[in-house]
């Protein structure tokens, strides 16, 4: 008789592949527990210190209010630079039509 050896059981090796994939997966979730670990204790900090959203959202009005401001004084200098180029066009095409070319400063009444 001949012996029967037992079958040889392989074994199953993880590639380095499926290894690097399961290390990224506990990396993030390592990083989310910790992100949600922050998330939670700023917000703790924050409803024990609820003066610091008042005066966060009083400085945020008071920046708004600004650049609304800064945007409108803008706008109408712009305006102002519109009508004075358009005012100088209408001076310069009044001389053409006369014949006489764009006016000098001292004749311009």
């Amino acid at each position: 008789m001949t012996s029967r050896s037992s079958p040889v059981r392989r074994r199953t090796r993880r590639t380095v592949r499926r290894q690097r994939a399961d290390e990224r997966l506990i990396g993030l979730l390592v990083a989310a527990g910790l992100a949600v670990a922050v998330v939670v204790t700023v917000v703790n900090w924050l409803m024990a210190h609820w003066w610091v959203l008042v005066v966060l959202g009083v400085l945020a009005v008071g920046a708004g209010i600004a650049w609304l401001h800064r945007v409108q004084l803008r706008a109408r200098w712009e305006a102002i630079r519109q009508e004075r180029t358009c005012a100088e066009a209408v001076v310069a095409l009044a001389g053409v039509r006369d014949g006489e070319g764009r006016p000098r400063p001292s004749q311009a009444r």
